[in-house]
């Protein structure tokens, strides 16, 4: 059992959330139980979670998207109300870390992705608002980008959106998890052999086949599945609570 503002000041200071600027609103979102014995993790906040957690006797869930965001109208009516009345009257806490944990250098969605696919990371890499959120690495030896899919779609997605416009053989990748097709230029730029992402926009396809790149679109939930998965593991072990990660799968 852990008290829940400990856990809170932790998660905050690990995952340095006033370190960039964000959309999300990060940190503790709904104040439920003081102690937690029990968390879950999972991608989105949705009422579908917080029933499964309740139904898990979880005392607290931690997601990568929250409720709270700057821009989204903030009265609590229909969904939002809906989601919070179930939050509160189950006295369930609610955090949620956006951008702290795409770019953590070592719970992070694209340090661990960087993990998933063997790459050995170089630096960081898609700057945001003057923060690098994603990370660049290589292969150990150079391989067909037929097989690199072949090992995405073992380990991330199994039905990820391909651009093969590059090299049949590559070495280079750069990654930023979600909704990161800004990080595409970059890439061209550095002459990256690959930029795997969650989603595209529409521009991404006539500039992959412009620039000759290879470009995957493995998902924007599948590509961030790991940063709550390994944070959520790792809180467990500090604090000897129990955690399982709720694998509600979206299809985009």
């Amino acid at each position: 059992m852990v008290d829940r503002d400990k856990l809170v000041e932790y998660c905050n200071k690990t995952l340095n959330v006033d370190k960039i600027s964000d959309s999300s609103l990060n940190g503790l979102q709904v104040e439920g139980k003081n102690n937690i014995r029990k968390l879950v993790s999972a991608v989105s906040l949705t009422t579908e979670v917080i029933e499964k957690a309740v139904e898990k006797n979880a005392d607290a869930i931690l997601v990568h998207h929250g409720i709270f965001w700057s821009g989204v109208r903030p009265a609590i009516t229909r969904v939002m109300k809906k989601r919070v009345k179930l939050l509160l009257d189950n006295e369930m806490n609610l955090l949620a870390y956006h951008l702290p944990l795409d770019l953590h250098p070592i719970y992070g969605n694209n340090i661990q992705i960087a993990r998933t696919l063997n790459l050995k990371v170089d630096d960081g890499f898609g700057n945001y608002h003057g923060f690098e959120i994603g990370y660049r690495g290589r292969l150990k030896k150079q391989t067909s980008f037929k097989k690199f899919v072949d090992l995405v779609k073992r380990r991330i997605n199994p039905d990820p959106l391909v651009f093969d416009f590059g090299k049949k053989f590559i070495k280079t990748v750069g990654i930023i998890s979600g909704g990161a097709s800004f990080g595409l230029n970059e890439a061209i730029e550095l002459g990256l052999d690959v930029f795997l992402t969650g989603e595209p926009q529409e521009f991404t396809e006539g500039l992959s086949k412009d620039a000759k790149i290879n470009v995957i679109f493995a998902g924007h939930y599948a590509t961030e599945v790991f940063g709550v998965k390994a944070f959520g593991e790792h809180l467990s072990k500090k604090f000897k609570i129990k955690h399982e990660f709720l694998d509600i799968k979206e299809r985009l």
